[in-house]
């Protein structure tokens, strides 16, 4: 059963994830590096999705999700480039192939150059969702002190429930 607290953490976890492979990502925007960024990315938007709209449109938190869907958006073409690389026969001396090849490179490099800088961009954002003062998720320290959850009762008021179940909050279908 999805908790308040279960999926606030899902969200957090999300987050984190998200953050640390922009980082790899700036670092080294390797083929690998690419693909686990827009697994994240993907991750992180539909854990989002679920929130009640009352949420979403909130303008920081919106703001904060379009910022990491044209990240994902940024490096749609550089994903595509690295699986037609990976899939392109090799064929030694064959100009063709390696005209085809160069081409793709330099694609690859432009569309990088550009996905790199906005991701420079948002890379020292805060995760906006649990942890930003003024998000409607804004959370308070648990038990041990380590991981940030907001308060059920502050879920239960944004959701306008006092069920801690999800599927009956007012909001979530909203």
């Amino acid at each position: 059963m999805i908790t308040p607290r279960s999926y606030t953490q899902s969200l957090s976890k999300s987050e984190k994830i998200a953050s640390d492979r922009v980082r790899a990502y700036i670092k080294e925007p390797s083929e690998e590096n690419v693909h686990d960024l827009r697994t994240s990315i993907r991750r992180l938007l539909t854990t989002a999705n679920v929130l009640p709209k009352k949420i979403k449109r909130q303008k920081e938190f919106k703001k904060y999700l379009e910022s990491y869907a044209k990240l994902l958006s940024l490096n749609a073409k550089i994903r595509d480039v690295d699986i037609i690389l990976a899939k392109l026969p090799h064929h030694g001396d064959d100009p063709i192939f390696s005209i085809l090849a160069t081409q793709l490179r330099e694609i690859r490099e432009s569309s990088l150059k550009r996905a790199k800088r906005f991701a420079s961009s948002i890379k020292g954002k805060k995760d906006i969702s649990v942890r930003a003062k003024n998000s409607p998720l804004r959370s308070s320290r648990n038990d041990s002190g380590k991981q940030p959850v907001p308060s059920l009762k502050r879920l239960k008021h944004i959701c306008g429930s006092s069920s801690t179940n999800p599927k009956t909050w007012t909001s979530y279908t909203s």
